[in-house]
């Protein structure tokens, strides 16, 4: 059986970089609780996407949190949130819309690993981070 590669080139990742589960700059008052998962991730160039905005790649996983507990790593590529895709969109949106939300909310990452042919699927729960 041959192994396909899958390669993340760096240089790739937009610059901006985002630890999820902080306050949410717009949309949120101080009272609100929103939540995260424990991921800092940035967003792929893609060439062949209309407005060259790729999926998101996973940066680094904050130890204790939801997405360490379920088994998301460093260098997992997120190709959908909640079986939506997320090649395409805005990197505010999806940190905005998609990976962020009120704590205790249920979340499913769908994410490609360079070292498997298949996509993984994560699911779990939103937590209230430092911050909030």
């Amino acid at each position: 059986m041959r192994t396909k590669a899958f390669y993340i080139p760096f240089f790739t990742v937009l610059a901006i970089i985002v630890l999820l589960g902080l306050p949410a700059v717009t949309g949120c008052s101080q009272d609100q609780k929103f939540g995260g998962m424990g991921l800092n991730v940035g967003q792929l160039f893609d060439p062949n996407v209309f407005n060259h905005r790729g999926p998101l790649v996973v940066l680094d996983v904050l130890e204790g949190m939801p997405a360490k507990r379920v088994g998301v790593e460093k260098g997992d590529v997120i190709t959908h949130i909640n079986n939506e895709a997320t090649e395409g969109i805005e990197f505010d949106k999806l940190i905005q819309e998609k990976m962020r939300g009120p704590v205790g909310e249920s979340v499913t990452l769908t994410v490609k690993r360079a070292s498997m042919e298949e996509k993984l699927i994560f699911t779990m729960t939103r937590v209230a981070v430092s911050g909030n």
